[in-house]
Parts: C-alpha cells; structure tokens; sequence
C-alpha cells in the first residue's frame, strides 16, 4: 500500500504544473489534462537519465564489438608483423567483397532468381558501377565519400547537361534535321569538354562527367532515332533512358563503395587521425630522450646516431599523414560541432608536432656530421638529468593534450590539470636555464683576443646550446598548444581551421598556369581525337558511332607531369592484363553449372583482391597498373551470360578483341600526344625543380641578411614543397628510359636533395631563432637585429649566397646527357677551396661581437629560458650557418666526383 501510494503522488507530482496552462477550445489542451490520465502519467517517465544511460551502454557495447571486430581482422591479416600490409589487406580483402556483390547479377544465371532477372531486364543495371566503385575507393569513410561525392557530381553534370541538350533539340540529329544542329552539337560537346577539363574539379568529377557524356554525345550526333528522350518529353521512360540508367548505376556503385568502409566495421578517418596523434604523443619524447643520450656520449657513436634518425623518419611520417586523415574526417561528420572542435584541436596538435618536429631536425643538421670533446662532455653532463626532467614534464602534457584533444568540450577537472602540467613544464624550462647558467658561470666564459680563438672556443659550446635551445622551443610549442586547448574550450575559434572551405571563386584559381593549360590541351586533343576517330569508324577494325575509344581516353586522364613513357605504358599493362586474362578465366567456367558460378564468383573475389592489394599497397608505378587491370578485367569475367547446360561453349573473341584494340588505341592516342606535346621529360622538370630549389634558398638567404627587411620571412615551408617536388621528379627521371642519354645520376641527385633537406632545416632555425615569438617568420628580435648592425654578419650572407651560386653552377651536371666534359668544369669557381675564406668571415664576426661586448660577457642572472638566451641563439646561428655551408661543401664534393 506503501509502494501504491508512492505512485500515485509520484503521479500527482508529474502531472503538476505551475502556472497552470491555458485551455485550448473544446477542453482538450494542456490545461485540461491537468488531473492526468493514469495511463498518460504511467507513459511518462519521472526520470530521463535511465534511458540516457541505456544509450550510453548501448553505444559503448557496440564500440566494444567494433574493436573485437577490428582485433580479429587486423590479427588475422598479421597487423602485429606488418601494420601497414594489415591495412592494406583488410582494403583490398573489404574492396573485393563488394566486387563480388556488384558483381551477382551478372554472376547468378537467368531464371534463378526473379528479382535480380527483374533489375536486370530493366536496362538500369550495366557494368559501367564496377569501374565507378573501383575508382572511388578510398582507405576510409571519409576518402571513400569525398571520392563518391565528387564522382556523383560528374555524373550529375554530364546527365543534366545532355538532357538540356535534348530538351533544345528533342529528336537530335536526323536525316532531315539542319545542319546547324549537327554544328551546335559538335560545338556543345566540345565546349563542355574543353569547360570541365579547364575549371578546378576534382579528377572523380571530370572523368565520370567526360566518360558518360561522350557516350550521348555520339548518340546526339549519330543520325536517326536514337530512342533517347529527356524527362520532360511524353516519350520519357526510365527503364530505357541511359543517362538515368548510369544515375541508378553510379548510386550503386556508390553506396557498395561506401559499405565497403563501414562493414564489419566503419573505418573512419577521424578513428586513424586519433591513433596517429596518439603514435606522436609516444613517439615525440621517446625520439627527444635518444637524442639527449645520443649527445651525452663521450664521443659520436654511429649506432646511436642510426637509431635517432630512425625515429625521426617515423616520427615525420606520421606528422605528414595526420593532415590528410583531418581533412577526410570532415566527410563523416559534415563539420558537426563536437567532431568539428575535436578535429581543430587535432589541427593543433599537427602543427605542435610538426613544430617539434622540425627542432629535432635543427638539431641534427648541426650536430649529425660533427664530432665533440671534452668541454662537451663535461656540460652535457652537468645538464642532461635536467633535459630529462623537462622531456618527462613535456611527456606528460602531451599525453594529457592528446586525452584533451579527442574529448570535445573539456571538463573543470581537466582544464584544471592541464593548467598544472603547463606549470610543471614551464617550472623545468626555467630549471634548465638556471643550470646552464651555473655551469656557465662555474667554467667562466672568457674571450680572447684573437678572433680564430674566440671562434674554438664557441665551437666546444655549439652543441650543448644548440640542444637546449631547441629543446626549449619544444617545449614552448608544447605549452603553447596546451593553452590553446585552454582558449578553445570557452571560444572554439582560437584554434586552427579544420574545416573544408571553399568558394565558387576557387574553380577558376589558377586555372591559366601553364601546367593546368598543358593538361587542358594534352586532354582535349586526345578526347576529341578519339571521338573523331570513332564517328567516322575504320571499317573492319571500328564501326561508324562508336565512342568506346573516347570513353576509354576519359577514364585515363591524369595530371601526372613525370615520366610519361612509363605511366603510358603501365596504362597498356593494365588493360591488356585485365582484358586478356579476364576472358581467359571467364573461359574455364563458363558453364551455368552451379559449382562453375561458385568458382566464377570465387576467382573474382581473388582476382580483385589481389590486385586492389597492388594498388594499394604496390609503388606509384604498379598501383596504378593494379587499378587499371582490377577494373578491366572484372569487366571480362562479369560480362556476358553462361553457356546452358548440354549446350557448346561460345567464346566472343571477336568482342573481345574489339575490346581490346578500342583500348589499345585510346592508349595510343594519349602517348602519342604525350610525345608530342606532353609536359616534357621527368629530367628536365627534375633539373628545373632543382634550379627552383636554389634559387629559393637564395631568396630566403638574401632576405634574411638585408638590414632593411624588419620582419624574418617564413619561406622554410615553401622550400619544402619545392624539395618534395624535385625529390618526386627524380625518382621519375630515374625510371624512365633515357634512349640516347647517358645514364641517370641517380646517386648523385638523391644525395643533393638529402642535403638540401638539411640546409631547409638549417634555414628554419635561423628563421626561428631570429624572430621575437621564436617561430617561424615575425618580427626580427634584437639579437638578429644586432648581428645585421654589425659589418661581418652582412658580408658572411653575400659569401654564404657566392657559394650557393658555385653550387647552383654545378647542378647542371644532371642536364648534361653526353660523355663529353661538363663545360662549367671551365670556371675556377667550381674548384676554388672557400672553407678558409669561410672561417674568416666567422672569425671576424665573433671578433666584432666581442669587442661590441654582446659576446662572452659575464653573466648577473640566467635567462628566463633557453630560447631568450642570447649565447643560445649565437650558437644556434654558428650551428645552422655551419650546417649550410657544410652541405654546399659536401654537393660540390660528390658532384665533382662524378664529373
């Protein structure tokens, strides 16, 4: 009686409301409701947090589900001998199921099943979802659904386009039609071509807009009727129509495209960007404490030297590969709020990363070919149990940034200890500071007289300062990424932009530079080319009206500026391999026997998994060779029906070899215009992109030694892509056939470009070092500004560039392509010994900054950190302009020996 009178208040409690609502008419509003109908009451629930807590467990049950699923596969496919090959194999192995299911209708013999004979018959369903499937494919959700949207939307243009062509002209082209509609037609197309190629789509949308609308363009243009109506006409029927039939097959092939990243479970960008974070979190500080016990050895050990660039190779692979897992992420989400903080903070966290990153490599470009004594040792002694400390402090802030970064909003708790980590790391940064200051002072730093001994003397200090230096800009990125956590908690626009942001505007954005215009023609020449050659036909080889060669020449269109021979080629490889061994293994089961349809499905399966394995996890050269190939030749085992029971198999070689010549020619009409007007050998784009990469290095060089610029230009990371592109064009150049030239120096380029990437990093410390937030570009602080006042420092910069320019002079080697002597071998120059002339510039530098007393002068108290303290960044300046000249040193020395 208890319990019933407890309900029953509790009833009387729910269905009270003050002030009473207002009665509707008829007295059946809120008001009248006021005593409350048990069974309404009893259907209310007193308390919502039960069910908020049944969600909750439901959603945690089906991720802990979701990562069984993931253990199993990933440890099926070997994930802990070979993360990388797991990844791939689970794609390839997800990819090739969905191949098979695309593939059922065609697989599964007529008069089986009804509903598949139904779709089928309709005339909506055609092989063109397995080559939209294959090409969309992505290693995530995220990836997979940019690819489908932007392939949907070439489908969508090319089909509204042609359906307003036929709105204008509804009977086409016929026998008595005027000649201007064959003349608008022609231009039509043309112009639509011409407009797709030259506006900034991406590449999923200008195949699937070109590859569908030169197939209607040629039934617009051949004469008579075509059955083909849009859908405003009376004639209108979707089952016929073939630009709503590749609509149905496009959604198709997307959504199996689509599931094929979410089952058994989703692989999502956003899930891959987390793990990523969460590597660099480890690897950081691990990568940190190697190179602090690396420089505390007594002498320059080797192994420990492999095992730090190890990790630094790991570590740069994972910063590089976190941008693009953000940027894919955006598609799973749309830039919902709580994904859309959690990705600006993974933003931030890229940025801190890459920050700490490029210390690290400021370090090694100074202290990787140098060797050190005894002052060395006996400082790296004093000062690396605090190192450690900091490293430990830093540690722990990033692996809270990293809990904070993934949590959305943060919690007072959380805020509170991040304020407390942030403390603790600031704490050691000053410790360290202290502690080089008493060391220090404990030695006495006591100039000399002589400039050449002022300049050993720096020289026995250079590394420890140069760590400690960069270990405090570390550090500070740290914090600094740590308080914008802070800030972004309350107004989430403090933090980087994560989002996907464009405009109209950025279609036409640099539409007109000279390598999209190259593309532009190269692509209309040859699309144009094969349609003409398919219009007027070349009996017997190709009947009149045929756009199979255009649509083929659509689907191979690539931006690819490298070696054009060997991507031509691998064009030719996949489509011959897929074509040819397809109809071979269509041959071996070709019967309706139900075995033989087991067999036919299950060699698919393994035929598309091994080669989107390839492509997935094969080189540029064979990925592409796997795509192609993957595609064609699940287009032969699908095609056509089996052959009945008791009946004799009929093999359509005809139609297969039509197949294969019209691919074959559409193969060589784009290298035949590669030939002659492709972008031009890997080489020479390999030279030009290393000329570039100078010439860079010699704007950043002349800013940075002009009085007169009051800021320090960021250009570091401008110099990077500049690299990455004459590192790609060398690789190209390197496998493509050189016919007449002589051999590829391969060694020698290679070489170049590993010590261009340290004089990259060398160029970023000065632009660090020498700005007031200690960052990369901003205003030049005083100690920069002190050194441009100074009569030496300018004059170092103009030799610094003289050398450069002999560099520069010398890369003309890759050019040269005879056996006949290197005409630059002419200029004294190129042999003239300059590490003397070198070190007096250096000397007179350290001697002017001596006598000004801004160089080893007595001490009262120690920096508030290392990166403000003015001997550190002295030494950080020696160190990177060391390293230049060190790696100008080394090129001419290996370039010269391969004159």
């Amino acid at each position: 009686s208890n319990l019933a009178q407890a309900r029953s208040i509790g009833r009387r409690l729910a269905a009270f409301r003050w002030p009473p609502p207002t009665s509707t008419a008829g007295g059946k509003g809120p008001g009248a409701a006021m005593a409350g109908d048990p069974k309404d009451t009893d259907s209310k629930p007193l308390l919502e947090k039960p069910a908020d807590d049944v969600m909750q467990k439901l959603g945690s049950a089906i991720q802990d589900e979701a990562r069984c699923c993931k253990e199993a596969i990933r440890g099926f496919f070997q994930e802990a001998k070979n993360p990388t090959f797991a990844l791939n194999a689970e794609l390839a192995f997800r990819n090739a199921c969905c191949m098979v299911i695309l593939g059922l209708p065609f697989l599964i013999p007529k008069g089986h099943v009804k509903a598949l004979d139904d779709f089928k018959e309709t005339g909506l369903y055609t092989l063109g979802c397995v080559f939209f499937c294959v090409f969309n494919l992505g290693k995530s959700f995220g990836e997979t659904l940019c690819n489908v949207v932007h392939g949907i939307k070439g489908a969508l243009i090319a089909v509204f386009h042609i359906w307003a062509l036929w709105s204008i002209f509804p009977h086409s082209v016929t026998d008595d039609s005027p000649p201007y509609v064959f003349w608008i037609g022609v231009a039509d197309g043309v112009v639509f071509i011409g407009v797709i190629l030259l506006l900034n789509f991406n590449m999923s949308t200008k195949i699937f807009s070109i590859c569908s609308h030169v197939g209607w363009w040629m039934l617009f243009l051949k004469p008579g009727d075509n059955g083909f109506h849009w859908p405003g006409s009376d004639e209108w029927d979707p089952t016929e129509d073939a630009a709503f039939s590749c609509l149905v097959t496009t959604a198709i092939g997307a959504v199996l495209a689509l599931l094929s990243a979410l089952l058994p479970y989703p692989l999502l960008a956003r899930d891959m960007a987390d793990e990523v974070a969460k590597d660099l979190a480890r690897n950081a500080p691990q990568t940190w404490r190697l190179m602090v016990e690396y420089l505390s050895n007594t002498s320059r050990n080797a192994y420990k030297q492999d095992q730090v660039y190890r990790n630094m190779v790991r570590y740069d692979t994972k910063c590089k590969g976190l941008s693009a897992l953000l940027d894919s992420s955006w598609w799973e989400s749309f830039g919902m709020v709580k994904s859309r903080l959690i990705r600006r903070k993974l933003r931030r966290l890229d940025q801190a990363m890459a920050q700490g990153s490029e210390c690290i490599h400021a370090i090694w470009g100074t202290a990787s070919d140098l060797e050190w004594d005894d002052t060395h040792n006996t400082m790296m002694a004093r000062i690396a149990p605090t190192m450690n400390q900091c490293v430990d402090h830093a540690e722990k802030l990033m692996n809270e940034c990293y809990r904070a970064s993934i949590a959305g909003q943060l919690s007072d708790v959380q805020i509170q200890d991040l304020r407390i980590l942030v403390a603790s790391v600031k704490e050691s940064e000053v410790a360290l500071a202290k502690v080089v200051h008493e060391f220090r002072q404990s030695v006495g730093l006591k100039a000399s007289e002589s400039g050449k001994e002022n300049h050993k003397l720096l020289e026995k200090w250079v590394l420890p300062h140069v760590l400690a230096f960069n270990l405090s800009c570390f550090l500070h990125s740290i914090v600094s990424f740590a308080e914008d956590l802070d800030k972004g908690n309350v107004d989430m626009n403090s933090l980087p932009l994560a989002d996907l942001v464009g405009s109209w505007s950025d279609l036409v954005k640099g539409v007109l530079e000279p390598s999209n215009m190259n593309f532009v023609k190269r692509a209309m020449i040859c699309i144009n080319l094969s349609f003409v050659i398919g219009f007027f036909g070349y009996e017997p080889l190709i009947k009149p009206y045929f756009s199979g060669i255009a649509a083929t020449s659509s689907l191979l269109l690539s931006k690819f500026t490298g070696s054009a021979i060997v991507k031509n080629l691998g064009r030719v490889q996949g489509v011959v391999l897929g074509m040819v061994a397809g109809q071979i293994i269509k041959s071996f089961f070709h019967t309706c026997d139900w075995y033989n349809v087991v067999l036919l499905g299950l060699v698919a399966f393994l035929w598309s998994f091994g080669l989107l394995f390839v492509w997935h996890n094969g080189s540029p050269q064979t990925s592409f060779v796997g795509s192609l190939a993957a595609c064609f030749g699940l287009s032969m085992i699908l095609s056509g029906s089996c052959t009945p029971i008791g009946k004799e198999q009929v093999i359509d070689k005809e139609g297969t070899y039509d197949s294969i010549v019209t691919n074959i020619i559409a193969c060589c009409i784009i290298i035949l215009v590669d030939v002659c007007i492709g972008p031009g050998r890997a080489d020479e784009h390999a030279v030009d992109s290393m000329i570039k990469v100078f010439d860079h290095i010699d704007q950043t060089l002349e800013s940075h030694f002009d009085p007169s610029h009051k800021e320090a230009l960021a250009r570091a990371s401008t110099l990077q892509a500049t690299t990455d592109c004459a590192q790609e064009m060398g690789d190209h150049a390197n496998n493509e056939p050189r016919i007449w030239k002589t051999a590829w120096k391969a060694d020698v380029y290679n070489y170049t470009i590993t010590r261009v990437h340290h004089m990259r990093f060398s160029l970023r410390s000065l632009e660090s070092c020498m700005s007031e937030g200690f960052v990369k570009g901003g205003a030049r602080n005083k100690f920069l500004q002190d050194l441009l006042g100074t009569r030496a420092f300018p004059d170092l910069g103009k030799f610094l560039r003289k050398k450069l320019g002999v560099v520069k002079k010398l890369c003309t080697i890759f050019e040269h392509d005879t056996t006949a002597r290197l005409p630059v071998l002419a200029d004294p120059d190129v042999s003239t010994e300059m590490i003397t002339e070198a070190h007096e510039h250096i000397n007179r530098l350290i001697q002017e900054l001596t006598d000004e007393k801004k160089l080893f002068v007595e001490e009262s108290k120690p920096s508030p950190c290392m990166r403000e303290d003015e001997f550190a960044q002295l030494c950080m300046t020696y160190g990177s302009l060391e390293g230049i000249m060190r790696d100008l040193r080394l090129i001419q020395h290996s370039i010269l020996r391969e004159c």
